[in-house]
């Protein structure tokens, strides 16, 4: 009976003292994500929530011009519990389940994907990073982008100094080393740049879907 009366206790002290995340909560998401380099530009737009849904886009291209995109919301499932829907190309929309989240961070799952199983996000001031992996964390890529302040119908205007491309880890200069250290160790390469879920595994490589810029 004390056992019981123990175990219900701190259930509720766990319910009362750690609230619910809500789609609100991932406000720090939105505003328009930019970057570029020689080989193309990316770019990721989130609007802010209202009512219970952001909405997201992703678009990048190569030096070929061919465009790819991702449809992206964040909504409430049934439980209560924020779900990230990716639909890479406008394809069927892939459910991640929030896993954990905090101020400025976020991570959502779903064990029965093939890759990636897990989708974090990191901002920090006017950056943010997405990293795609493994249930476990394990082969994860990183995507970074920067805060785009100026007309987003002029995106040569945007700062080149960071990219949506994903990197490998230990690249990038010494000039914002608090920021790349974020990166988790041993992260890869994707060939091309790529909506965030269109990386998938293939044979220990990456590969893109759609078809290859």
């Amino acid at each position: 009976m004390l056992k019981r009366t123990l175990l219900t206790l701190t259930l509720f002290l766990l319910s009362t003292s750690v609230p619910a995340a809500e789609v609100a909560d991932l406000g720090w998401l939105s505003g328009h994500w930019y970057s570029t380099q020689e080989s193309g530009w990316g770019e990721e737009h989130w609007l802010a929530p209202r009512d219970g849904l952001m909405l997201g886009l992703n678009r990048s291209a190569g030096k070929s011009g061919k465009v790819n995109f991702e449809f992206m919301r964040i909504q409430a499932d049934p439980d209560g519990v924020p779900v990230y829907w990716a639909a890479p190309g406008g394809g069927t929309p892939v459910p991640f389940r929030l896993d954990g989240q905090e101020r400025n961070q976020a991570s959502f799952i779903n064990p029965e994907h093939d890759y990636p199983q897990r989708i974090s996000y990191l901002r920090d001031g006017d950056r943010l990073q997405a990293t795609i992996a493994n249930l476990d964390g394990s082969s994860p890529v990183v995507f970074q982008w920067r805060m785009q302040p100026s007309d987003p119908d002029e995106p040569t205007q945007a700062s080149p100094s960071r990219s949506s491309f994903p990197h490998s880890a230990g690249s990038g200069s010494g000039t914002d080393s608090h920021w790349w250290n974020t990166r988790p160790a041993g992260a890869k390469d994707c060939p091309l740049p790529v909506a965030i879920i269109s990386c998938t595994r293939l044979r220990g490589s990456f590969t893109t879907r759609p078809e290859p810029l």
